[in-house]
């Protein structure tokens, strides 16, 4: 406890040592990121987390040391909301209802609480929350696929040869009690269907649990549709 003790009191040491932290715990969460190729990896991860701690040990630096009299945690309180910023620029909405990199720009958030824990000294915080959160973004992501076979909603991607066949496609996906929203119909993206081929993104949804398999078979199996895809 002697060391923990002396690991919170602010002086060149510690925070070298917190600032090393920064590094460590947030390339643990950034390196998953990195991995799978997203747009906020190792580097992102780490800057954030270490402009955080910088940041939680300015506003101890300036009222401990300073000895100016002020909040210590106030100017590190505002990296809670302008972290909200870096993150936004993460999330994609794709066609429909479709929302990508929320899980990046909450792993954003979260590293920089991590740094607020650390320019703190709240070392047992940092560390044991870095571990969570690794285990969350790292294994957790099978879980959502079980989830999302059970869910009653999915993004279809069709190609058809012509616009004639559009109708046919969705009375088809009607036939299946299947509710369509969100269509939005443009030129083919691939040559599969030649010049007039015609793409269909649409959102569906279920009265029931969503047989992703059966729904797509189905629709293949219905005359002039060349491509069918489940949006990612």
């Amino acid at each position: 406890m002697a060391i923990l003790d002396w690991l919170r009191e602010f002086n060149i040491f510690t925070v070298m040592i917190r600032l090393f932290f920064a590094f460590i715990l947030a390339g643990i969460v950034g390196f998953e990121r990195q991995k799978k190729g997203h747009a906020a990896g190792l580097r992102t991860h780490i800057l954030v987390c270490i402009g955080a701690t910088l940041t939680t040990l300015t506003g101890i630096y300036i009222s401990e040391i300073l000895k100016y009299s002020s909040d210590p945690m106030r100017i590190g309180a505002q990296v809670v909301s302008g972290i909200g910023f870096i993150g936004a620029g993460t999330i994609l909405v794709t066609r429909g209802t479709h929302v990508r990199g929320l899980t990046t720009a909450a792993g954003l958030w979260a590293t920089a609480a991590i740094g607020l824990c650390l320019g703190a000294g709240f070392y047992e915080g940092a560390i044991l929350s870095t571990l969570l959160i690794a285990v969350v973004i790292s294994t957790m992501k099978s879980l959502d696929r079980v989830l999302n076979r059970k869910s009653k909603y999915i993004e279809v991607y069709i190609e058809i040869k012509g616009s004639e066949n559009v109708n046919a496609v969705l009375d088809s996906l009607a036939a299946l009690n299947v509710d369509i929203s969100d269509t939005d119909i443009t030129p083919a993206r691939s040559n599969v269907s030649g010049n007039v081929g015609i793409s269909l993104f649409m959102s569906a949804k279920s009265k029931t649990a969503l047989d992703e398999k059966k729904i797509l078979e189905y629709i293949r199996a219905i005359d002039n549709v060349d491509i069918v895809l489940v949006c990612e």
